[in-house]
C-alpha cells in the first residue's frame, strides 16, 4: 500500500477473503456466501464454556462484516479475474485490507493462543 499499488493490494485481500476466510453454499437453490464452517466451528470450540453463546454473537457479526467487505470489494474488483471494475479510491482499499486484516488477526489470536 506504501507503494501506491491498491489495486495489487485489493486483489490480494480479494483474494484471502475468498480463498481463507468464505465459502459458497447453496441455500433454497441460490448461492451464498458464509464464512468458512471450520473456522466457525474451531472459534466456538475454542470459547470458554460460559460464554460460548456470546462468542457465536461475535463470530456472527464477524461474518457479516466479511461479507459487507467481500462485497465493497466485489464493486471495484470481478470475482474470478484479476481486472478492475473500476479505480477504487485509497480509502475503500485501506477500509477494505484492514478490516480483513483485523478479522484474520482475531481468528488467528483465538485460534492459536
Amino acid at each position: 500500500m506504501e507503494r501506491g499499488n491498491y489495486e495489487g493490494v485489493l486483489f490480494n485481500t480479494r483474494n484471502v477473503v475468498t480463498n481463507h476466510l468464505i465459502e459458497f453454499i447453496l441455500i433454497n437453490n441460490k448461492v451464498q456466501r458464509v464464512m468458512r464452517n471450520t473456522l466457525k466451528e474451531e472459534l466456538t470450540q475454542k470459547a470458554p464454556l460460559q460464554a460460548v453463546g456470546v462468542y457465536e454473537e461475535v463470530i456472527k457479526q464477524m461474518e457479516k462484516g466479511l461479507l459487507a467487505d467481500s462485497q465493497i470489494i466485489l464493486n471495484f474488483v470481478h470475482e474470478d479475474s484479476d481486472t478492475l471494475k473500476m479505480a477504487p479510491l485509497r480509502s475503500n482499499v485501506k477500509y477494505a485490507y484492514f478490516t480483513v486484516a483485523f478479522i484474520t488477526r482475531y481468528i488467528a489470536y483465538q485460534l492459536h493462543y
